[in-house]
């Protein structure tokens, strides 16, 4: 929260100019925000925006080797707009179909898909934590962050340096491990990423999980 607050003053004392237009505003000003190509669902996974965008890549490539928090709020607005369409319905069904009771999904648990611990060590941070931290902010009566059921058990190569998909499902085999799953039981669960070329990183996630019994897995990238 302390750094939240750190780089609003920031903001303020060094305004910044828009990725894509250039003028003062957030790195993406809302008009740009919106007049960006979206994506939609890649195998089965919820996507916003097509990497191939060059104002994206440049945004993305920013936040994840760069560092530049202030990316973030911009991006989580439109990630909070999409889930916010889609998760009505989905609430709606997943009650319908379960004797549970309302109370047991009062909250989507958003989880980020983790790095290992040498890989945040080195960067210092996990980019797709950033987004869902922004999300809570932006909405924290209908999501919870929890960082405490997925772990990155395995220093894997990256995913880019592999270009078959058979290859890329064989190196996150045993990477993920499941922890507290009592938090998951029953509630809609919310899986982000930054980026999905083939989706093997969300899908692998997401079957690591399921042994906890959600109710629903939504997993959701901002760019493929």
């Amino acid at each position: 929260m302390f750094k939240y607050y750190i780089q609003k003053i920031l903001d303020i004392l060094l305004p910044q100019r828009c990725l894509s237009c250039g003028k003062f505003s957030e790195l993406i000003c809302d008009d740009c925000l919106y007049r960006l190509p979206k994506e939609s669902n890649v195998y089965g996974i919820t996507t916003l925006f097509s990497y191939s965008d060059p104002v994206i890549k440049r945004a993305l490539w920013l936040l994840k080797y760069k560092g530049v928090r202030a990316i973030v709020r911009p991006l989580a607005k439109v990630v909070h707009e999409r889930l916010i369409e889609d998760l009505s319905s989905i609430m709606q069904l997943s009650l319908a179909l379960s004797e549970a009771p309302p109370h047991s999904v009062a909250k989507i648990v958003l989880i980020p898909v983790p790095l290992s611990k040498e890989r945040e060590q080195e960067r210092g941070f996990n980019q797709s934590t950033l987004l869902v931290e922004e999300l809570v902010r932006i909405d924290c009566q209908s999501f919870k962050l929890h960082t405490d059921v997925l772990k990155k058990i395995k220093n894997t190569p990256s995913q880019v340096s592999i270009k078959n998909k058979s290859e890329r499902i064989k190196n996150l085999r045993g990477a993920f491990a499941l922890e507290n799953k009592e938090v998951i039981k029953d509630k809609i669960v919310i899986l982000l990423d930054d980026i999905t070329t083939t989706g093997t990183t969300l899908n692998e996630c997401a079957k690591v999980l399921r042994p906890a019994k959600p109710r629903h897995i939504i997993k959701v990238a901002l760019a493929h």
